[in-house]
């Protein structure tokens, strides 16, 4: 599966991982921004398509993310909506995300929940 082919998924599941993390700076999240390493492998099923396991989610220590956020996050990631792969064949996919409620550090874009990949 091409590269280009799973951004563009992750694309369409942006918004509801932003989501997640401003639910999460309500009520368990401290720091206002948040980097994420998301590892998932997407494997080949002849009845559904490409089946999507997302593991924990750490931060950038490597610490596991609150439950409420890891649950809502992977759930998220498991609604990718990708091409059918080969029945049998497995794809590891590691996918930064990067979350804060301020523009980038280099002072670009809005003041609202930036989402980098």
């Amino acid at each position: 599966m091409d590269k280009d082919v799973i951004k563009g998924a992750m694309q369409e599941v942006l918004p509801f991982l932003g989501d997640c993390y401003s639910d999460a700076r309500g009520t368990t999240l401290t720091a206002d921004h948040l980097e994420v390493k998301a590892h998932f492998t997407l494997t080949g099923d002849p009845d559904i398509g490409t089946l999507i396991d997302a593991k924990q989610l750490q931060d950038e220590g490597k610490k596991p993310l609150p439950s409420k956020l890891d649950d809502c996050m992977r759930a998220a990631l498991q609604t990718l909506e990708l091409p059918p792969l080969g029945d049998g064949d497995s794809i590891e996919v590691d996918y930064p995300l990067m979350f804060s409620d301020g523009p980038p550090p280099d002072g670009s874009g809005s003041g609202s929940i930036g989402l980098n990949h």
